[in-house]
């Protein structure tokens, strides 16, 4: 409902030169695997087992990555802060068109 396949097929364009794919072994949580073996520092997902302490707890000393659902990661992301270190210039806010 917020989107387009027109939408979709520009975002997979302008992505494809930055995705990373990686292998892991059967029986690891695809989620997390990708995660640490792609350098990810953030996981999103409404799986609730994920998220919960026991996998928190799991997963320290082991990887660095946050595990968090979308609503909890856009309350705490500020991609103002963000924007002059990693794409630079000023920050053109989130209503613009992100074919742009």
């Amino acid at each position: 409902a917020l989107g387009s396949d027109a939408l979709a097929a520009d975002w997979r364009g302008r992505i494809a030169d930055r995705v990373t794919t990686v292998e892991h072994p059967e029986g690891d949580q695809p989620a997390l695997a990708a995660a640490m073996r792609g350098g990810a520092a953030h996981v999103l997902t409404h799986d609730d087992d994920l998220q919960s302490a026991a996998t928190g707890a799991a997963l320290a000393g082991r990887v660095s990555v946050s595990v968090k659902s979308p609503r909890a990661f856009a309350r705490l992301f500020d991609p103002a802060s963000l924007y002059p270190v990693v794409v630079g210039g000023d920050y053109p806010g989130p209503d613009r068109d992100p074919r742009a």
